[in-house]
C-alpha cells in the first residue's frame, strides 16, 4: 500500500487540535533531529521535547495522530519513533487497534 493511501483524509476538524498544543511556537528542531545531530545532542532534543509534551492538553490527540498517520520521523505526543513502533509491535492486532492513550 503507498505511505499516501494510509494518511487520515485533510478535514479541518481532524487537525484543530494542534492549534491547543503547547509546541505550537517551538519550531520543528525540537521534535525532529537534524542531519548529523550527535547522541548527546539528540538525547538532550529529546528530553526537552518530552517535557513539553507531558502536560500537553491535546497529548492524546497528537499520539492518535502519530499512529494513524503512520508517523516514521519526530516526537508526537511524547513518544519517539522507536517507542510509538514497539506500541505497535506490542499490540496484539500488530497495529490495528492501538492504544492510542499509552501512559
Amino acid at each position: 500500500m503507498h505511505q499516501s493511501q494510509r494518511l487520515p483524509e485533510p478535514r479541518v476538524e481532524l487537525w484543530d487540535w494542534q492549534q491547543h498544543g503547547r509546541c505550537r511556537d517551538s519550531g520543528p528542531a525540537m521534535f525532529f533531529s537534524a542531519d548529523g545531530e550527535d547522541r548527546r545532542t539528540r538525547n538532550s532534543r529529546v528530553q526537552r521535547a518530552k517535557q513539553l509534551c507531558g502536560d500537553c492538553p491535546v497529548l492524546s490527540a497528537c499520539r492518535d495522530h502519530a499512529f494513524a498517520a503512520a508517523e516514521q520521523h519526530g516526537i508526537w505526543g511524547g513518544l519517539t519513533p522507536a517507542e510509538r513502533n514497539a506500541i505497535i509491535k506490542s499490540s496484539p492486532s500488530s497495529g490495528a487497534s492501538l492504544p492510542l492513550t499509552v501512559g
